[in-house]
């Protein structure tokens, strides 16, 4: 996907995936072959060059993020979402092969598995939920934050009423949900709930999912000791 060309969508019928990063080795190609590439059907550009006129609104935009070298697991959904927010006084590459060291062999990575490696690089996550899960929608109050550091959880829902958790992240001007970004609009999708609702729900259409959730909020934090932040996470993490 980190070779996918840039493309731009606008408005909820975009067609997005949320499935999380599959990261095989990379290979070397042979020197006679020529790349081949893919036309995109007349529909697609026809959304794509709609979309680039649209006014206002947050857009959906291919994410060319690094990516994690995981092993066989590629649900790396939490991993991809706090390396976007990354201060930059840290080493991405160190940090995120860290992170992919404490992933489990299968399933989920959850907040409590990457605990350790993030306190070894002098990092944590807290819980903010009672911040931005308040009346009005999460969404709003999230969207209210200009220059921030969140890890954002998810529970979607797809067509076949089957639940999944899911993690993006937000940095006060871009959801980070790979391969896609939403980018979200200042004057029109802070200004009211519903503008801000839909700022997510473009990554998450109706074709494919009956319904999306935030359910919590994390903040990531710098700390001064892995002990600081062992006792801290203790605390927050539900």
């Amino acid at each position: 996907r980190a070779d996918s060309e840039t493309s731009e969508a606008s408005g909820v019928e975009a067609r997005v995936s949320v499935q999380q990063s599959n990261l095989p080795p990379p290979q070397l190609k042979e020197a006679t072959k020529k790349r081949v590439r893919k036309r995109k059907s007349p529909a697609i550009r026809a959304l794509i060059t709609t979309a680039k006129m649209k006014d206002g609104g947050s857009r959906l935009v291919r994410n060319k993020s690094i990516m994690l070298m995981c092993g066989p697991n590629n649900r790396t959904c939490l991993l991809d979402s706090i390396q976007v927010i990354l201060p930059i006084t840290k080493n991405k590459e160190l940090v995120c092969s860290a992170l992919a060291s404490s992933m489990p062999v299968e399933g989920d990575t959850s907040i409590w598995d990457i605990t350790k490696a993030l306190a070894s690089h002098g990092l944590m996550l807290e819980r903010v939920s009672g911040k931005y899960i308040l009346k009005g929608g999460a969404p709003f109050h999230l969207l209210q934050e200009h220059d921030c550091r969140l890890v954002i959880h998810i529970k979607l829902t797809n067509l076949e009423s089957e639940t999944m958790s899911h993690f993006v992240g937000w940095d006060g001007g871009v959801i980070y949900d790979r391969p896609f970004t939403s980018k979200v609009n200042n004057t029109r999708d802070r200004t009211n709930p519903e503008a801000s609702k839909m700022a997510f729900a473009k990554l998450y259409p109706k074709a494919e999912f009956s319904s999306w959730q935030i359910t919590s909020v994390f903040k990531l934090h710098s700390v001064s000791s892995t002990s600081d932040n062992m006792t801290r996470l203790s605390r927050t993490i539900v």
